[in-house]
């Protein structure tokens, strides 16, 4: 998809909406390694961001998502992705005084999505003309001043959240945050004509946790058992019957993998699992998107099995 200029990014056309949001991404630059390089959205990261954005409900005219749901192992993009797509929902929309949270267990975590999007502007002139960025340690903040609209990063602590009137809220690492401050943030919503709550983790090993809850709910939408129209549920993990050590159950998890994700230095970190067994569970949570009851094992599960147990811990 070919650059436009930044002016026609913003300026409202007559387009639908997901191909307008497809754009403005596109027209972004990476950070990190791969720093001014153009986004070149993959079909698998395109189709669902068409789809956030783009799906209206014939009834309302709004944004018919109200809810999405996306989890992805690690190293497949997801940081640069959401990042993106939170710029857009600040910049690009067309839309005036839009209040964009970002948090997570911490403000370390929640930064990372923050620092992107820094990123990001900075690598575009125009764009950074547009916006005012605070970087303070306790003020992160992105004021779109046509818009009279700002994004801010919010720590972990509930109690000062309460009397947020969001318009869309990220929520990065569900799986290591608070339920209160998801339910602080997720119930602010109600001055809100087209709300939008966006979470994105990797699996854990807290199956009491509400990352997990959520988590088994985007599940049952994807999988066609629950119908719930207004929830967009991108998931991709290996299931637990699966070979862990088996390239074809890596490919099936992880969509980059062999493309902006190295092959080489996964197939190094299935060695290192294979040979010290309480890296295991964390070879299957972060890159597989497998749930544990425990976050390391001291034995692997094949000579678990051998001793005649049931396995139950995962």
């Amino acid at each position: 998809m070919g650059r436009s200029s930044v002016s026609d990014r913003l300026r409202p056309l007559p387009l639908n909406p997901g191909d307008r949001a497809l754009r403005f991404l596109n027209n972004l630059t990476h950070t990190g390694d791969y720093a001014g390089e153009p986004f070149n959205l993959r079909p698998w990261q395109a189709e669902p961001i068409k789809r956030l954005f783009g799906t209206i409900d014939p009834v309302t005219g709004l944004r018919q998502y109200r809810k999405s749901f996306w989890a992805l192992p690690r190293k497949q993009g997801k940081t640069e992705v959401v990042a993106g797509g939170g710029l857009y929902a600040l910049m690009g929309q067309g839309r005036a005084n839009q209040l964009i949270y970002i948090a997570s267990g911490d403000v370390k975590q929640a930064s990372l999505i923050f620092k992107a999007m820094v990123s990001m502007i900075r690598a575009d002139p125009v764009l950074d003309s547009l916006v005012t960025i605070y970087e303070g340690q306790s003020n992160k903040r992105i004021v779109f001043h046509k818009g009279n609209s700002e994004l801010e990063v919010l720590s972990s602590v509930p109690k000062s959240k309460h009397g947020l009137g969001p318009s869309v809220v990220l929520i990065d690492e569900l799986h290591v945050v608070d339920e209160e401050l998801v339910n602080v943030l997720t119930t602010g919503f109600g001055a809100r004509k087209d709300p939008l709550t966006w979470y994105i983790t990797t699996a854990g090993h807290d199956l009491a946790s509400v990352c997990y809850d959520e988590w088994s709910y985007a599940l049952q939408v994807k999988n066609g058992t629950v119908t719930d129209p207004t929830y967009l549920p991108v998931i991709y993990a290996a299931d637990k019957e699966d070979d862990w050590r088996a390239e074809s159950t890596w490919f099936k998890a992880m969509p980059a993998l062999g493309d902006f994700c190295d092959l080489e230095f996964i197939r190094s970190e299935c060695r290192d699992a294979i040979l010290r067994p309480r890296l295991e569970n964390r070879f299957k949570q972060l890159y597989l998107n497998l749930w544990t009851e425990q976050a390391s094992r001291w034995l692997q599960t094949d000579r678990w099995k051998e001793c005649g147990v049931l396995d139950l811990a995962g």
